[in-house]
C-alpha cells in the first residue's frame, strides 16, 4: 500500500496475496469487501497531455477509487483511478475497471469492464 494516510477499509474487508493499493488519490473500501489475490487498485496516473514533454516530466493526476459494501474482486483485476464500484457488485478476474461508475450487484467482466450479469436479490423478486 502507498500513501496509507488516504485509504479507509471497511469491516471485514480480505485482501488477498500480492495485491497493491496506490492510493494517493484517495480509496475507499466498504465493509464486507473480498479483494483477491493480485489485485490492483491505483487512484493516480500519469499525466501525458503535452507530446513535446516527457511523460514522466508531467507530473500525475488523482482520482479517488470507491468501493461499495459487499463487494467481491476476483483476482488480478484492474482497479483505475476515479472507478467507483457500487454495493453488491462482482468484478470478474482480469477486469479493468475504468472509470465509469458501476451500479450496485452488477456482474462486470473484461477489458474495458462492461456488465456481463446482475446479482438476484431474492427478497426484491416480484410474483406476477
Amino acid at each position: 500500500v502507498r500513501n496509507i494516510h488516504l485509504l479507509s477499509v471497511g469491516d471485514r474487508v480480505n485482501l488477498g496475496e500480492s495485491c497493491f493499493i496506490q492510493a494517493a488519490g484517495g480509496v475507499e473500501i466498504g465493509d464486507n469487501v473480498i479483494v483477491g489475490p493480485g489485485v490492483k487498485i491505483w487512484s493516480q496516473n500519469h499525466e501525458f497531455k503535452n507530446p513535446c514533454q516527457p511523460v514522466q516530466d508531467q507530473g500525475y493526476t488523482f482520482s479517488k477509487v470507491v468501493i461499495g459494501n459487499d463487494v467481491w474482486i476476483a483476482a488480478n483485476a484492474f482497479i483505475m483511478p476515479g472507478a467507483q464500484i457500487g454495493d453488491g457488485a462482482i468484478v470478474s478476474a482480469g477486469a479493468v475497471v475504468g472509470g465509469k461508475p458501476i451500479a450496485p450487484y452488477k456482474i462486470i467482466a473484461g477489458n474495458p469492464a462492461r456488465v456481463i450479469g446482475s446479482r438476484i436479490i431474492e427478497a426484491q423478486k416480484v410474483v406476477v
